[in-house]
């Protein structure tokens, strides 16, 4: 009978498969809509899903993006596991369980973890993602979990396939910086900006263009530019779809409403708070509490008692109800934990109970079996220990001489890397010290031979070439006496790349600019050279290869790590068909990198110039 029905069983998954294969093939392509919140797309390929199980699940995700969850009831676990249908349930079962009239956090985060980790036994990169997107926010908005949103987003880094997933990433991975300080992230959500450009996520746009705001008023005190990019986050917003759109414009226009107020301009405040106070839910007591306390600021600073009173009133009483609602959450989740710990308690009494019944037959039994072979056993140990004495006098002389061959071989090891680490050293510092001085020699001279005909400009070139030639001689000379650049231990590392951008710079060729953000104290001697090691190979890479006329060096120093980010205007390439062929290139670079410990994005395209972004851990392992 058993038989019967497993057999039933895998042939009735097997069909599934294959209806699926042949009927839902633009699953995916709902999934990828969801993503980028792009709804009405969304609704366009539901039409072709077929089987009924797809379709619900499918459209109930797609539901709660334009109506909200409304669902209070967490359903059971589907039976059949690893497939795209479970993954959906299981995620819907997250949403549900994290919704905020549940605020089951514990529920939601195994089924999301469920759902990711099914996603990935089947391979499947869209469902991969979509877990993801859920992950992300979940941490982001639960304090508890908050400082395992950079796991979850390195671990997300992975399986970037688009510009959104890539702008995901930046969000997400530097967003716990945001509100544990430090420098200033304006740069790097920028450039989450500039991969968005020609996408659809107007919901990814609003919330970068929302933090880059935050971050204008927070470390640069530029209000009237915070308030541009707010703005722009509004316009996202409202080109957003659902409940995440109209939740959007509530928390932009009432920041905005605030800066206004803030900036003396309460008539506008007071139109941006009115705006803000439309996008509100009925049942949101929370945002209408801070909606309606802003709005008492703005007719404080009008002189308008009669407002002040009635949205103080109103701010009150929107508190209490959101009090109220929270106990009423707060209660629900402690009946909840008493009633699992019932159940786990019966459980544990059933479990034990059977433990001791099983434990007394099976101590019965073995008393009966030991007593029957101690008298065997006690013969066979005294004949076992003679044995053992025997082989291990004879382990000992083998251990010896074993010990004796590790070493030696080790002591010629040792050697062989001596001398093959002297040889890549000197490489290393004929190639960095030497290269870049070279390169930059190369480039006057041709800037020699164009100005040929303008007297006024060929004598500053050439005595940029002289000086070149003879630091080039220096250089040569310091190698055979000195280890590490005498620039780096005297000054640091940032005026050593200020000096050698000032020295590469010509005024008909590449122009470099170099900005620092927080790098203010010095860092261990090998972190520095080795850094500077790294921007001159960059350099000459730019000067050899780019056809660059403008170049970019950003430092920026975080509590832990520094960022370093190296942009030109120049030719560009297709990343991964380069050629290492002259010199050590990208190779050397990435190689230096990983000695640091650090991480290395390149991003470049023909004609559009090339971005190297490089991330490094100033507390090495």
């Amino acid at each position: 009978m058993r038989r019967g029905v497993t057999l039933h069983v895998i042939v009735n998954f097997f069909f599934l498969l294959n209806s699926l294969s042949q009927n839902d093939s633009d699953y995916s392509y709902v999934i990828e809509s969801l993503i980028e919140i792009n709804l009405t797309q969304a609704d366009q390929g539901m039409n072709g899903i077929v089987t009924s199980d797809y379709k619900q699940l499918l459209q109930w995700h797609i539901d709660s993006y334009r109506h909200g969850i409304i669902d209070s009831i967490i359903p059971s676990d589907n039976l059949l596991k690893s497939s795209p249908a479970n993954i959906l349930h299981l995620l819907k079962c997250a949403d549900i369980a994290g919704d905020k009239y549940n605020k089951k956090d514990s529920i939601a985060l195994g089924n999301y973890k469920m759902a990711l980790n099914q996603a990935k036994v089947i391979n499947d990169t869209a469902l991969i993602r979509f877990s993801y997107n859920k992950l992300l926010p979940f941490f982001f908005k639960n304090k508890q979990s908050f400082n395992k949103l950079s796991k979850y987003a390195n671990e997300f880094r992975n399986y970037i396939q688009t510009p959104n997933d890539k702008a995901t990433y930046l969000y997400y991975s530097h967003i716990e910086k945001v509100y544990t300080g430090g420098a200033t992230l304006v740069p790097i959500y920028l450039k989450g900006l500039d991969h968005l450009e020609e996408s659809n996520s107007h919901y990814l746009k609003a919330i970068i263009n929302q933090i880059i705001g935050t971050q204008k008023v927070a470390y640069e005190q530029q209000l009237d530019s915070a308030i541009f990019y707010m703005q722009e986050a509004g316009k996202e917003y409202k080109k957003t779809e659902g409940v995440l759109g109209k939740n959007g414009e509530y928390s932009i226009y009432n920041n905005i409403g605030v800066a206004l107020n803030n900036q003396g301009h309460f008539q506008e405040a007071l139109g941006y708070l009115n705006l803000a106070k439309e996008n509100i839910e009925e049942s949101n007591y929370k945002n209408r509490s801070y909606n309606y306390f802003a709005l008492t600021q703005v007719f404080k600073n009008l002189n308008n008692a009669d407002s002040v009173y009635h949205y103080s009133q109103k701010e009150k009483e929107a508190t209490q109800k959101f009090n109220e609602f929270e106990n009423a959450i707060a209660l629900s989740e402690i009946e909840t934990k008493y009633e699992v710990a019932e159940t786990e308690k019966q459980r544990l009494e059933e479990k034990s109970a059977k433990e001791k019944s099983q434990k007394t037959n099976l101590i019965l039994i073995l008393s009966i079996f030991l007593g029957s072979i101690i008298a065997f056993l006690i013969f066979r140990n005294t004949k076992r220990k003679q044995r053992i004495a025997e082989q291990e006098k004879e382990l000992e002389i083998q251990k010896t001489t074993t010990l004796l061959k590790e070493q030696e071989i080790t002591t010629i090891n040792a050697m062989i890397e001596g001398q093959e680490k002297e040889r890549l050293r000197l490489a290393g510092d004929l190639h960095d010290n030497l290269g870049g001085t070279l390169a930059a020699v190369k480039m006057h001279i041709g800037n020699l031979q164009a100005n040929l005909g303008k007297s006024d400009n060929l004598q500053v070139l050439l005595d940029k070439a002289n000086a070149l030639i003879s630091k080039a001689y220096k250089d040569v000379r310091s190698i055979a006496h000195e280890r590490n650049s005498g620039v780096m231990a005297k000054e640091g590392l940032l005026p050593a790349i200020e000096k050698l951008a000032s020295k590469v710079s010509s005024s008909n060729g590449l122009s470099i600019e170099v900005q620092d953000f927080g790098l203010e104290d010095r860092l261990s001697n090998h972190i520095e050279i080795t850094i500077f090691r790294i921007v001159q190979e960059l350099i000459t890479n730019i000067i050899k290869h780019a056809q660059a006329t403008e170049a970019t060096i950003s430092l920026t120093q975080h509590d832990s790590e520094l960022n370093i980010m190296v942009e030109d205007n120049g030719k560009g390439f297709k990343v991964g068909e380069l050629e290492d062929k002259d010199g050590m290139g990208l190779g050397s670079i990435e190689r230096r990198v990983e000695y640091l410990e650090g991480t290395m994005e390149v991003d470049s395209s023909i004609g559009k110039g090339t971005n190297i972004i490089i991330d490094i851990p100033l507390i090495q392992s």
